[in-house]
């Protein structure tokens, strides 16, 4: 079996690349970073825009997230509004119960999101 294991840290060579190139693992992100979400939340906003790698030394899938694109999805929401909006994609019922104002957010965020998969140099 291989392993990932080095001098300096666990990760696969993809994993140190993506992390040279500024993304990370959600438990790596700075409280501002997450803009007051759980990983579960950015994860059913799609905010890892699909990105993950292995790490550890058993080769764990870890999902990666780019701080600048959730910045540039999430700027000038408000950090409840982004919860709500969080909320309101969990579920079918929550969606149905989302207002108007959530629903809209989520919106928001999904064309915003879809602009920059669109525009990920390591996507293509």
């Amino acid at each position: 079996m291989f392993t990932y294991r080095n001098q300096t840290n666990s990760r696969s060579p993809r994993a140190q690349a993506a992390e040279d190139a500024g993304r990370k693992p959600w438990s790596r992100l700075t409280a501002a970073e997450r803009h007051g979400l759980t990983k579960a939340q950015a994860l059913d906003l799609q905010l890892h825009l699909g990105e993950w790698h292995h790490s550890s030394e058993f080769a764990n899938r870890v999902e990666y997230f780019d701080p600048a694109i959730i910045e540039r999805v999430l700027s000038g929401i408000g950090r409840a509004d982004i919860k709500a909006a969080a909320i309101a994609v969990h579920s079918h019922t929550a969606w149905e119960a989302a207002s108007d104002e959530a629903q809209a957010t989520v919106k928001l965020i999904e064309s915003r999101r879809d602009t920059e998969w669109e525009q990920a140099e390591w996507t293509k």
